[in-house]
């Protein structure tokens, strides 16, 4: 059985007066490949935002277990073509990964460097090194970006939308890269719209509308250019929500019912003569 990394029990949260999440429960294990799916709004982002304590639960908690905390995440955020014309090459963005500036700017010792060669050649960008982020495609980016947060030899790889502005063919090679990752142990959490896509390459899958359905799937053996209907998944999960919380009501009322039942019997019992 792989170690617990987190258990996220009786989790809720709201922006201001609204709602966003409710009675979230889910345990993350080493060496799990996740993805997190659902309908926008449905609190996919803020969920990501809490586990890695940017945002605060109101309700509920998420406990880190012995030896992993948010130090121990690698973290890779969505809308990253905001500051993409911004003058710094490529070897320099992973550098920051690990880095923390001082007042002569960044500097990487040979140990350093030597490793981010090797990140840099395990996601196949060795030959950007020099070349600005602005030049780079999309996915050249993203990988990029992917090679930063796994500098520090994170235990958990956390992404937020990576392939949502990419051509499909990067598409293809992101999540390429992520399987092998998660195959030589990386644990991997990762939302995302490409639904389709995704599926080919997760373990398991989380469903988020408020509510949670964790679920594990089979492996499937998808060419890039087979299609499972995104509309279809998602109705699916979503009618799977709607009956755990019919059942989980129907349940109360069966307990009720049976409790009220219980007293009517006991009152109109005859008494036990003295």
């Amino acid at each position: 059985m792989n170690e617990t990394l987190f258990h996220i029990k009786n989790l809720s949260f709201a922006y201001d007066s609204q709602l966003v999440l409710e009675k979230i429960d889910f345990t993350f294990s080493k060496g799990d490949f996740w993805a997190i799916i659902g309908p926008n709004g449905g609190g996919k982002s803020t969920l990501i935002r809490l586990i890695l304590g940017i945002l605060k639960a109101k309700e509920g908690e998420i406990k880190f277990c012995q030896n992993f905390d948010t130090k121990h995440i690698g973290y890779v955020p969505q809308n990253t073509n905001e500051n993409i014309h911004f003058p710094i090459q490529t070897q320099d963005v992973i550098k920051m990964g690990f880095l923390k500036p001082s007042i002569w700017g960044f500097r990487t010792n040979k140990a350093q460097e030597r490793q981010i060669q090797e990140i840099m050649e395990k996601l196949d960008i060795l030959h950007l090194s020099h070349k600005p982020l602005s030049k780079l495609s999309g996915g050249q980016r993203q990988k990029v970006l992917i090679a930063r947060a796994l500098i520090n030899n994170p235990t958990l790889l956390v992404l937020d939308e990576p392939t949502s502005n990419v051509d499909s063919t990067s598409q293809k090679s992101i999540y390429k890269l992520l399987e092998s990752l998660n195959a030589n142990g990386q644990s991997i959490l990762v939302i995302s719209h490409d639904i389709s896509v995704l599926l080919g390459y997760a373990k398991k899958v989380l469903y988020i509308n408020k509510n949670a359905i964790p679920h594990t799937i089979p492996k499937l053996n998808l060419g890039f250019n087979s299609h499972i209907c995104e509309v279809d998944i998602l109705t699916h999960f979503a009618n799977l929500l709607a009956t755990n919380a019919r059942d989980s009501k129907d349940s109360c009322i069966t307990s009720e019912s049976h409790h009220l039942h219980h007293q009517i019997n006991t009152q109109n019992s005859p008494k036990t003569q003295q």
